[in-house]
């Protein structure tokens, strides 16, 4: 089985199809399908979820802290309007891939959700260059992390991700760490971490506690409802891939350069 941080997978078409001069709507959403069938044609059982940013501002991560994501300021992001998105989720469905989107919850909510949900199956390949996934190894067993950028699974660190990211904070989502300390402090800290925790003032005890309610993705007080969000929509789900509907999908939306090249998957060589 294999799930997709879409919204990650739609910077990087948004990126991609920028370079070449190409920005509008079909372009990306074009880009966007040609790195998906790759993974497409690699995955035995045609099993895919697809995850997606929920629409509100508030929700669980920045009831507890405002400043949560406040430095996002990113162009590509102005470029991707709904159009574009609906396009990809209809296309996506077409492939027979549950698409998710809950309004109060994060990509990363919905991703460990599935995870959950799906634990039986044999392995599951999380597809984004979002580091927060890596906490997955200490939850799950059949996890594994794939870097679309840089074509590779992500390594299992040997030591508690979380607490780590707790300690150094995480800029990319603007939550301060303990003042002073950078990655090597945090790890340094962890090999004593009972000892040292005891030294700390409560301001700082405060702030892991904080960050860990932040950055451990299971402890969002929303799961509850995202589990049983995911469990019905899985239940009338139907994975099964109906190559008439993805020809129909690129033929009702004239991607002819991206449907030539994957024609052979579907055995038929035009859109007639």
């Amino acid at each position: 089985m294999i799930g997709i941080d879409s919204q990650n997978l739609l910077y990087i078409a948004a990126s991609k199809a920028s370079k070449s001069m190409k920005s509008d709507d079909y372009a990306i959403v074009e880009v966007f399908f040609h790195n998906f069938n790759d993974y497409y044609r690699n995955s035995s059982d045609k099993k895919f979820f697809s995850v997606w940013e929920g629409v509100l501002d508030e929700n669980y991560r920045r009831r507890i802290y405002p400043h949560y994501k406040t430095n996002r300021n990113n162009q590509l992001r102005d470029k991707i309007n709904s159009n574009v998105i609906n396009m990809i989720q209809e296309g996506l469905k077409s492939y027979g891939v549950l698409v998710l989107q809950v309004e109060y919850a994060e990509g990363d909510d919905l991703i460990y959700g599935c995870c959950e949900i799906f634990k039986e199956e044999k392995e599951i390949f999380v597809i984004s260059r979002d580091t927060d996934f890596i906490q997955l190894y200490q939850k799950f067993n059949n996890v594994k992390v794939y870097d679309p950028y840089k074509r590779e699974i992500v390594g299992k660190p040997d030591y508690d991700y979380i607490l780590y990211k707790s300690l150094k904070g995480d800029d990319s989502d603007s939550i301060e760490g303990l003042n002073g300390i950078g990655a090597k402090r945090a790890l340094n800290i962890l090999n004593n971490y009972e000892t040292i925790y005891k030294t700390l003032n409560e301001d700082s005890r405060n702030i892991i506690e904080r960050n860990l309610k932040l950055i451990d993705i299971s402890k969002n007080a929303d799961m509850p409802k995202i589990l049983e969000y995911i469990r019905h929509q899985k239940d009338k789900h139907d994975f099964h891939v109906n190559n008439e509907n993805i020809k129909n999908f690129y033929k009702k939306y004239k991607l002819a350069n991206l449907f030539k090249n994957f024609s052979f998957e579907l055995g038929t060589d035009s859109f007639v």
